[in-house]
């Protein structure tokens, strides 16, 4: 058995190398053919594959091992009899050296039977390697499947969200440019005064603070919902266990032959019962608390998106520019919005829907105190400072 232990191994080990070798130049062929990716993501690809391919092929090498010792066991009991039936024939043959012609017939055809039997017997076990070696190349073949396959969805998913990434990064780039253009046409801008663009940036400034107070108040009482839900399923939980405790308890002293170390049980067990029901109850509060955050943070980059898009048009509305982007009408009333809304109308054009991606570049205004979505809050606002910078260079254009 040691023997074939060793020789499986080595078999495997031959395998092994055979397939990382191939495997390896076929992945590293198709990454060659890809163009446009980061090291980064090549990275990703090759290290995906390898670590899956040393999964692949240590399943590959117990497989191996299980079915050869499972074919070398069913051969062995074959080979037992085998041996059994030779022992019997030469020790029959050795106790009567004078025999007669009935058991010398007798002798040639127990001959002539072992060796038909060792016939079958090498003829069987050749068929049983055979069949080990084919379904072995099977389920090699399944494997090489699979990997391929795992290949196709990761290679798909990377070239997915690089072009995603392209994409929103050519959309940014379109927006950065309409912007700083946007901020050059209302510097030369006759329409637009001074009074005007800080009435707009004030009413910017407003909007975003109103924003974040909503935030802040519908993070407030989420948090509260929560806390009395959590308490209640708590409580529930508390009371549904301490019923299970106390029926296995009285079950415990209605048996005479009850222990204290049954009691020692059943009070571990309640012990271990609330662990567990604390544990799970946490569980359960960060899974909503989480999902309830996440929310809110999707609920306010939109909110915050639509203000800088709003801010966006109605100064180039103001400064009389030309709109490059399809502005999405906005939920909210607008005080004192209804003649911008007309003017809106006139200046919007139908090449504007580029630009969904490039409305995430407004600073954090002083009202936002929340920690949870500042890291993810301090890029879409960066580009609140450029209506400032707006203002102050049309002051100095309003100065002359």
């Amino acid at each position: 058995m040691e023997k074939l232990w060793i020789k499986e191994y080595a078999l495997s080990a031959v395998m092994q190398k055979h397939l990382s070798e191939k495997q390896e130049k076929i992945i590293q062929g198709v990454v060659s053919r890809l163009g446009g990716l980061s090291d980064e993501s090549v990275n990703f690809i090759v290290q995906k594959h390898r670590l899956l391919l040393c999964s692949v092929l240590r399943r590959l090498t117990l497989r191996r091992v299980g079915m050869a010792a499972l074919a070398r066991m069913r051969m062995s009991r074959k080979k037992s009899l085998l041996q059994e039936l030779r022992v019997q024939h030469t020790l029959q043959k050795g106790s009567s050296p004078c025999q007669d012609e009935d058991q010398w017939q007798l002798q040639k055809a127990v001959e002539s039977h072992i060796l038909e039997e060792e016939e079958k017997l090498e003829e069987e076990t050749q068929q049983t390697h055979l069949e080990f070696h084919q379904q072995l190349v099977t389920e090699i073949q399944e494997a090489l499947q699979y990997l391929q396959q795992h290949m196709e969805q990761v290679i798909g998913q990377t070239l997915l969200q690089h072009a995603r990434q392209e994409a929103g990064k050519k959309s940014s780039d379109d927006g950065q440019d309409f912007k700083e253009r946007l901020v050059e046409a209302a510097v030369e801008s006759v329409y637009g005064t001074s009074n005007n663009i800080n009435r707009l940036v004030q009413n910017y400034y407003q909007q975003l603070g109103k924003i974040t107070e909503g935030y802040e108040g519908k993070k407030l009482q989420q948090l509260k919902s929560l806390q009395e839900r959590g308490e209640r399923n708590k409580l529930k939980k508390k009371q549904e266990i301490e019923l299970a405790l106390k029926e296995n308890q009285t079950k415990g002293l209605l048996n005479v032959s009850s222990t204290v170390h049954q009691r020692m049980v059943l009070q571990q067990k309640k012990v271990l019962a609330q662990f567990e029901l604390q544990q799970q109850i946490r569980l359960e509060s960060l899974k909503q608390k989480l999902l309830g955050f996440q929310h809110l943070e999707t609920e306010l980059e939109n909110q915050l998106q639509e203000a800088e898009q709003d801010f966006v048009s109605e100064l180039a509305v103001l400064a009389r520019v030309p709109m490059a982007m399809k502005k999405k009408p906005s939920k909210r009333s607008k005080p004192a919005g209804e003649k911008t809304k007309s003017k809106r109308k006139t200046f919007q054009s139908p090449e504007s829907a580029d630009r969904d991606d490039s409305l995430e570049n407004i600073q954090e205004p002083p009202g936002l105190t929340s920690g949870l979505c500042r890291d993810r809050l301090q890029s879409p606002h960066e580009g609140e400072t450029e209506p400032r910078k707006n203002s102050n260079m049309l002051k100095k254009r309003d100065n002359r």
